[in-house]
């Protein structure tokens, strides 16, 4: 409320300190962190395989989460990348962070796949999993996606205006929702 005593708001060069009834919260300036973030029904200490690209220029920045703790941990440095790479995991979520323009996440038994706050990606191969709900409404690069043998009931690409490859059978999706699909389809003339 306008006026209250129990309020105050302070700006910084690289952020906002909100202080209210004696909580203080610090709110970063600056873009929002690249991630995506998979879920996966395997077991801690089983492996995963990925295979992740990047423009040579944000490749140093690249590195997976894998005991989902929020911060880089020796061994989590992507250090190979155009390559299937075995990485153990240390929790059933990991968050891949980066400007990642490639990834292959096939056949790990994922149940959920966040690729929202990564706007690089331009090619997508998460086929064979369990995911049930993929949102690709912000990846607007995305050139390719192959989504095929999971159990999604629909899907949106009408953001996706660069998208040239879809692969999408072996889902649930039918009826209302493959129309829905196939409405979103970009323009087959480059429009």
């Amino acid at each position: 409320q306008d006026g209250d005593a129990n309020l105050t708001i302070t700006e910084t060069d690289d952020a906002i300190i909100i202080t209210y009834k004696g909580v203080t919260y610090t709110l970063p300036k600056g873009e929002a962190p690249v991630t995506m973030t998979l879920t996966t029904a395997k077991n801690v200490g089983e492996k995963i395989k990925l295979y992740i690209n990047a423009a040579p220029a944000d490749q140093p920045d690249i590195w997976i989460d894998l005991n989902n703790n929020d911060k880089k941990d020796e061994g989590e440095a992507v250090t190979v990348f155009d390559s299937n790479v075995n990485y153990t995991l240390g929790a059933r979520t990991v968050t891949i962070h980066g400007k990642v323009t490639y990834l292959r996440c096939i056949e790990n038994y994922l149940t959920s796949l966040d690729v929202r706050h990564n706007t690089a990606l331009m090619d997508l191969r998460c086929y064979s999993n369990q995911l049930v709900l993929l949102d690709v409404s912000n990846n607007t690069a995305l050139t390719s996606l192959d989504c095929s043998g999971n159990q999604l009931t629909s899907l949106d690409v009408s953001n996706n205006t660069a998208l040239t490859k879809l692969y999408c059978f072996d889902n649930k999706i039918s009826g209302d929702n493959m129309t829905a699909l196939v409405n979103s389809l970009p323009d087959r003339d480059g429009k």
